[in-house]
């Protein structure tokens, strides 16, 4: 499924660097804060029934609160481009945030499953979320960009690149393939030298 059409320009292209930067801070933190999360779940040592049991209960409250959060993104990417395509900003981000929750939730309490496409899912909606505060620009440009940038700091940026170049025109190929590339050397090269930490 394609996300639409985009008619990006040259002149657009300045946002690119400053959508990245915000996506490496944001991704950064995701990553901290669910590594905080796990950590204090395995201080507690809670037994395998236990685990379970919360799981189920969160799975019960998403259904309640966000249906749609349920199944793997590739269920949802439909939503982005019909009934969520009107939705202000707030929603898209909460929404992109409550999927990432329920993911960490889920894998967290051994309700396990893919990581990969609840996260497409998450970070093209907080892209579509971006893109809204940005209506000078193309929006696919701007969810392209912000949605390989968190998952390539979510899980790589090789797969970042394939599956979010899956659901644009070819016409962003270059751009999806320059951030992903660039988020490559970084981890590459920056990381090892201990500019960054993960």
């Amino acid at each position: 499924m394609k996300l639409g059409h985009s008619h990006w320009q040259l002149s657009e292209l300045w946002i690119v660097p400053l959508l990245m930067i915000v996506g490496i801070i944001i991704g950064m933190i995701l990553k901290k804060l669910n590594y905080l999360f796990e950590k204090s779940i395995q201080r507690l040592n809670l037994n395998l029934a236990v685990r379970i049991t919360l799981g189920a209960i969160g799975i019960i409250v998403i259904s309640y609160l966000e249906p749609n959060l349920l199944f793997s993104g590739q269920h949802s990417l439909h939503l982005l481009i019909g009934a969520w395509s009107n939705q202000s900003a707030t929603f898209l981000f909460l929404m992109a945030l409550l999927k990432l929750i329920f993911l960490a939730w889920c894998l967290t309490f051994n309700w396990r499953g893919g990581d990969i496409f609840p996260i497409t899912f998450a970070t093209m909606t907080a892209g579509f979320g971006v893109a809204t505060l940005l209506p000078n620009f193309d929006t696919l440009l701007v969810v392209a960009v912000l949605a390989t940038t968190l998952m390539s700091e979510l899980l790589s940026p090789i797969v970042a690149g394939v599956f979010i170049a899956l659901f644009f025109p070819i016409t962003l190929m270059p751009i999806i393939i320059l951030v992903a590339g660039v988020l490559f050397l970084k981890r590459k090269y920056l990381l090892r030298g201990g500019i960054f930490n993960d």
